[in-house]
């Protein structure tokens, strides 16, 4: 840490009190926190290594999205820094609250009728969000987003370890045949590789307090290739309305048709797989559980039924 705040003193000029810095461990490097910037430090040279390939890629892609994707204004080797100007605005819960206008969040089963609500704002957000994800997806050539390091990614290892999880701790026989259609589904399943983000939850972005303008997609150390679905999957977490409003501002920015079924099912995986993620001892397992039966009650109810065989 000291080595990083003498690097920033003596490289750049930067005068920064110890005392003003936050430091946060994220999986593989650290995120460090500044009064009025914000980036990550890598802990070896592997980290380092996609740390400069998430530069290059938020250069390569700012052409297509703009200042949503905020540029690096610090991006140094010797002390494996990667620092960006914070970006005001909400994020994360603060950001539904926004959407759903409601003084308590609404449960899983509430976001998926069509009745869910959405505050102007709300809508106002999921336009911009549905038209910045397809911007990313036509930002670059697949070609030249190998080149920036983006590579394909398989589903399979996550589902077969969701699927374990099913079989030695959930006691749900509509998930576990659901599961077997997700599976079957996901096998079958054909499409075109574009450049996703990978990872556009909500405390991925950051959103205006008062019209819901997106104001950032951040963080792009999930970006690879893969279907531009994969990016709109959690879209049904904010309600089906929002969804919808954000889907159609997809289509008519990416000129691709985006079936709601088939993103209904990417939404269902999304829910499934987190059964992978969470371990099963954590206070927050029988609430992924719960989510996922609700994804597949409201958004994939024939999958409830035994596979025919």
């Amino acid at each position: 840490m000291h080595q990083v705040l003498e690097g920033l003193r003596t490289r750049h000029g930067w005068a920064v009190n110890r005392n003003e810095v936050q430091w946060i461990w994220r999986q593989w490097r650290w995120l460090i926190g500044l009064p009025a910037h914000v980036g990550f430090v890598a802990v070896d040279q592997a980290g380092w290594v996609r740390l400069e390939h998430e530069a290059a890629l938020v250069q390569a892609l700012q052409p297509a999205v703009g200042d949503r994707l905020p540029p690096v204004t610090v991006h140094d080797p010797q002390i494996r820094l990667h620092l960006r100007q914070r970006v005001p605005g909400l994020v994360g819960h603060d950001v539904e609250r926004l959407v759903f206008g409601l003084p308590a969040l609404p449960p899983s089963q509430d976001r998926y009728l069509d009745g869910c609500p959405l505050t102007p704002a709300g809508a106002r957000f999921a336009e911009d969000l549905g038209r910045t994800l397809a911007q990313v997806h036509a930002s670059v050539p697949v070609s030249q987003a190998r080149g920036l390091g983006l590579a394909a990614r398989t589903a399979a290892t996550t589902l077969d370890a969701a699927g374990r999880v099913l079989v030695d701790h959930v006691q749900a026989p509509t998930l576990r045949n659901a599961f077997e259609h997700l599976r079957r589904w996901w096998a079958q399943r054909t499409y075109d590789s574009v450049p996703v983000h990978g990872d556009p939850h909500l405390f991925n972005v950051v959103v205006d307090p008062g019209n819901g303008s997106l104001r950032a997609l951040l963080d792009l150390d999930e970006a690879h290739l893969g279907a531009r679905e994969e990016d709109l999957r959690y879209l049904c977490s904010n309600g089906v309305p929002f969804a919808r409003r954000a889907l159609a501002a997809y289509r008519e920015t990416a000129g691709v048709d985006v079936d709601e079924t088939e993103e209904w099912r990417f939404h269902v995986r999304a829910a499934v797989e987190h059964l992978a993620w969470v371990p099963v001892h954590a206070p927050r397992f029988p609430h992924i559980v719960a989510w996922a039966q609700a994804a597949i009650d409201a958004l994939a109810p024939r999958w409830r039924r035994p596979l025919p065989h």
